[in-house]
Parts: C-alpha cells; sequence; structure tokens
C-alpha cells in the first residue's frame, strides 16, 4: 500500500485538484480561508485515507468511483450528511451513487475508507456475515469496536512500511464489513420541515448567480417564517441566513474569477453579477472568507488556466 498525498492546504482549489479519486465540490462556509490535511493510502482493493478540515465547508461531489466508501468519524468528530447528523459513535456508508452531500465544520476530522465490491464479498464469505450495505447507511458500534477501529485506522496511516499499511488496512476492511452486518442501525430519520426548508434553499442558489435575496424572499423561496428559516440554516451550516447566502454567492464569485474562460471580465462586474453591488464591499468581504483579494484570485486564474 502507497502513500499517494500526504500535504497540509491552506487553499481550496489546490487541495481539489490534488486530492486522487475524489470527485470534490467545496465551499468555504466560514470566515479565514481554506485550512486542511489530507493523507491518501492507496491498494488496488483498499483506499484508506484521513481528512482534518479546520473550516466550514458545504461538502458536495462524488466518492471514488468503483468502490463503496466509509466514514469513521474522529472522537469529537460531528458532521451533517445526506440530511442526516453524525456524531463520533456512528459509521457512515456512503451511498452506492457514491453522492457527497455533508456540512462539516471545524472539528472535521475523519477516515475515509473505499473497498470495492468483490473485496467485500469476499470478506464476508470468508468472515460468515451477511452484508447490508444496501440498506444501511449508518451503525453505532460498541465504544471497543470504535476505538479499536481509529486505533487500526491510525496505524495504519502511520506504518512505515508498505506491508505493514496494507496489512493494517486488510484489517480495518475486515473490522468495517462486521460492523456493518451485526451493529445496531439507527435508521434513516424522519425528514423534518426545517430539512425542507434548506434543501429549498440550496436549490434556489443551484440555480445559478444573481441577486442576493433578503429576509422576505428568502421566506418565500423556502416557504417558511422567518423563525423557521433561522433555526434551519443555523442549526446546518452555523451561520444566519443571511450569512449563508452570502458565503454561497462569495464562494461563486471565486470560481468565476478562476474561470479561465473569462478571463476579460472585470473584477466589479463578477461581483455585480453574484449580488455586491458596492466593489469594495465585495472585495472587503472576499478576502474575510477567502484569506485573499478578488485580484489574487484572479492573477492565479491567469495562471493555472481551467482544462475544458
Amino acid at each position: 500500500m502507497q502513500i499517494i498525498l500526504d500535504s497540509h492546504f491552506a487553499d481550496l482549489d489546490l487541495f481539489r485538484e490534488s486530492v486522487d479519486g475524489w470527485d470534490l465540490d467545496f465551499r468555504l462556509m466560514q470566515r479565514g480561508g481554506f485550512r486542511g490535511a489530507v493523507l491518501q493510502l492507496a491498494h488496488p482493493d483498499i483506499l484508506l485515507g484521513r481528512a482534518r478540515f479546520r473550516c466550514g465547508l458545504a461538502q458536495r461531489g462524488a466518492t471514488p468511483a468503483g468502490f463503496r466508501t466509509f466514514g469513521i468519524p474522529g472522537q469529537s468528530c460531528r458532521f451533517w450528511s445526506r440530511g442526516r447528523q453524525y456524531g463520533p459513535d456512528e459509521l457512515l456508508l456512503y451511498p452506492s451513487s457514491n453522492e457527497i452531500a455533508s456540512v462539516t465544520s471545524v472539528d472535521f476530522d475523519i477516515y475515509a475508507v473505499s473497498l470495492t465490491e468483490t473485496l467485500i464479498d469476499e470478506l464476508c464469505e470468508t468472515l460468515g456475515v451477511r452484508w447490508v450495505g444496501e440498506t444501511v447507511e449508518a451503525v453505532r458500534p460498541t465504544r471497543a469496536q470504535m476505538s479499536r477501529l481509529r486505533r487500526t485506522a491510525e496505524q495504519a496511516c502511520c506504518a512505515s512500511s508498505g506491508s505493514q499499511r496494507t496489512r493494517l488496512a486488510q484489517s480495518v476492511a475486515e473490522q468495517l464489513v462486521v460492523c456493518f452486518s451485526t451493529a445496531e442501525s439507527p435508521g434513516r430519520p424522519r425528514l423534518r420541515s426545517r430539512d425542507r426548508v434548506v434543501q429549498r434553499i440550496v436549490d434556489h442558489l443551484h440555480q445559478g448567480v444573481g441577486d442576493i435575496p433578503n429576509a422576505a424572499e428568502m421566506c418565500r423561496i423556502a416557504c417558511a417564517s422567518e423563525r423557521t428559516l433561522q433555526y434551519a440554516i443555523r442549526e446546518r451550516f452555523g451561520v444566519s441566513p443571511n450569512e449563508f447566502v452570502r458565503f454561497w454567492r462569495l464562494n461563486d464569485a471565486r470560481r468565476m474569477l478562476l474561470d479561465s474562460e473569462s478571463p476579460g471580465e472585470a473584477i466589479a462586474a463578477v461581483a455585480e453579477r453574484c449580488g455586491f453591488r458596492n466593489p469594495s464591499v465585495f472585495a472587503r468581504e472576499f478576502k474575510l472568507l477567502h484569506g485573499e483579494l478578488p485580484s489574487t484570485t484572479r492573477a492565479r486564474g491567469y495562471r493555472s488556466p481551467v482544462e475544458p
């Protein structure tokens, strides 16, 4: 098992380009710029990695194709995934569609383990257990099982030789298959009105850039009262609805500034397209979120054009 990535990142775009096998679409949801560290190990049947992020993120994308991916949260890690809140006592299994739809905060620390379907079938047969991964997306192992999983995963990440890493990663795979075949499943939570509110706002923002809606407009889009909207957005993203929408548009602006297909578009024009009428306000808020001025981001876009 080889180490294919072991780096700290202060640039979200460099992080996305560097991570192997994952199709990532992350948006910053907290001021201060991106701060993260990633370790990736690779074997033909097992991918093992650890990701630690010290910033709020809205995560979308896909796990590695051809694998089923599990998440082992760190001891203090709490996050949302596909409308469900996870804590440090639960194991996550990403859907067979490989979809990522998560919201994470400054304490995000997770081991990600991807196994081929062939390996899962072989392990189930060898261990004499029945695979339930098509119907279960989370389980609560015993405290001893979780402790052993974290310990073995950490040992695999720290091992000095490829053979040691492979042996320990195989042990992690076996433990995961056993947990998802025998541990208690909390079941799929009922969709709440707050969850529908969040989804309506996110769906609206995904339709494209535009003006930043005021409170009344957001309530109309969400089909909710201002009180419900406040609770729903703050519970999921840790910020107010106004902050959430502004952060979302500032992420849109960053992508536009990095897009080499429109290098001649003025920064002020990008700001206005994303709902910021005052260029000075846009520059200040952009720097607070991304840690650099829009002009610096635009210059990087010139140097590193996006491939078609």
